[in-house]
C-alpha cells in the first residue's frame, strides 16, 4: 500500500480537498490530532506533501477507507485501470451492450499491451455481463469459466481485497464453486462496509447484494434473501437501477407470500409495476423467480396479479 500511494501522492491534495468539501467536513475537523489547519491547507494545494502515515490518519478523520483514498488519488499512470472500471459502471447502470464491448475491447488491448492481471479481470467482468445480459442466464462457456478460474486463483491469493478486487469478486460469485459463495460473498459484503459513504463502494456493495440475493434463492435460503432484499431496497444509498428496482421488489413480494404476509400482493404488484416500466424482465422470467420461491402452483397463484398489472397500467 505504501509503494502504491508513491504513485499518486502528487494528485493526493485535490482528492482531499474534494472529499473533504463533499462530506461538508472543514479543514479543522480533518486535521484533528494530526496536523493544525493551514498545513492541511497547505496539502489541498498541492504545497506539500504529506507522509504516508499522516495520510493513514487524515483517511481516519474524513471517514473514508485509506484503498479507496489513494484509488481516488490514482493520477495518470493509473488513468488506464480508472477508464475500465468507468466504462464497466457506464454499461451496467444504462445496460447498455455497445459500451460494453467498447470496455471489453479497451480491456483486451490494454491486456495485449501490459499483459496485467487486472486488465485480463476487466475484460472477463466484461464478458460475462454480456453473456448473463444476452441471454439472461448463468451457464457460462467452458473457456469463459477457465478464466474465472484462473481470475479467482489470484484474487484467493492475495493478502488482501481493495475496491477492485471486490468488484471482481461481486462479478465472479455466482459462477464459483457452490460451497465457497455465501462464505466469499459475506467476506466481501464485511469489507465493503468499511468503505460506507463512497459511491464506489456503495455500487460494488450493491452488486454483492444482488448477487448474494440470487445465491440465497437458488439454495432456498428464504430468510437470508428477504434480509438482502431489505438491504438493497432500504439502505442502498448508490440507486438501484429501474429494472433491478423493479425485479427485486417483485422477488421481496414472492417472499412475503412464501411466509404468508399480508404485504404480499401489493408488493408483487408494485414490483410488477416497475418491471413493466422498465421493461427488461418478461413475464416469463418473473415466473421462473416464482417457481423458485411460492413453488406449487406458482404460475396460477401469480395470475391474479398478472391480471391486476394489466388494469394498473391501463
Amino acid at each position: 500500500m505504501e509503494r502504491y500511494f508513491s504513485l499518486v501522492k502528487n494528485n493526493f491534495g485535490n482528492t482531499l480537498r474534494k472529499i473533504r468539501q463533499n462530506k461538508n467536513i472543514t479543514q479543522n475537523q480533518v486535521a484533528t490530532n494530526v496536523t493544525d489547519q493551514s498545513t492541511i491547507g497547505k496539502i489541498e494545494r498541492t504545497q506539500i506533501q504529506p507522509s504516508y502515515l499522516k495520510v493513514t490518519q487524515l483517511a481516519y478523520n474524513l471517514d473514508c477507507g485509506l484503498p479507496e483514498l489513494l484509488f481516488l488519488s490514482a493520477d495518470g499512470r493509473l488513468d488506464h485501470k480508472t477508464k475500465a472500471f468507468s466504462y464497466i459502471r457506464r454499461c451496467q447502470s444504462k445496460k447498455d451492450l455497445a459500451i460494453a464491448r467498447e470496455g471489453l475491447k479497451f480491456c483486451e488491448d490494454r491486456y495485449i499491451q501490459t499483459n496485467d492481471f487486472y486488465f485480463f479481470a476487466f475484460k472477463t467482468c466484461f464478458r460475462l455481463w454480456i453473456l448473463f445480459t444476452e441471454t439472461q442466464n448463468s451457464i457460462v462457456p467452458e473457456e469463459l469459466t477457465l478464466d474465472v478460474q484462473q481470475m479467482w486463483r489470484q484474487i484467493i491469493d492475495m493478502e488482501q481485497w481493495y475496491l477492485t478486487e471486490l468488484y471482481f469478486i461481486s462479478m465472479i460469485i455466482l459462477v464459483l464453486p457452490f460451497n465457497q459463495r455465501n462464505r466469499i460473498g459475506e467476506m466481501a459484503l464485511d469489507i465493503v462496509h468499511s468503505y460506507q459513504g463512497i459511491q464506489h463502494a456503495e455500487f460494488i456493495r450493491n452488486q454483492l447484494l444482488e448477487s448474494m440475493l440470487m445465491i440465497a434463492i437458488k439454495s432456498r435460503q428464504f430468510a437470508e434473501a428477504q434480509h438482502y432484499c431489505e438491504l438493497l431496497l432500504n439502505e442502498s444509498i448508490y440507486p438501484l437501477t429501474e429494472s433491478m428496482h423493479g425485479l427485486v421488489t417483485f422477488i421481496h413480494g414472492l417472499l412475503y407470500m412464501h411466509f404468508d404476509d399480508e404485504a404480499a400482493k401489493f408488493t408483487i404488484q408494485k414490483g410488477l409495476v416497475l418491471c413493466y416500466f422498465a421493461d427488461e424482465y418478461s413475464i416469463e422470467t418473473l415466473n421462473r423467480f416464482a417457481e423458485l420461491i411460492i413453488e406449487e402452483n406458482a404460475l396460477t397463484k401469480l395470475a391474479d396479479f398478472e391480471v391486476s398489472i394489466k388494469h394498473l397500467i391501463k
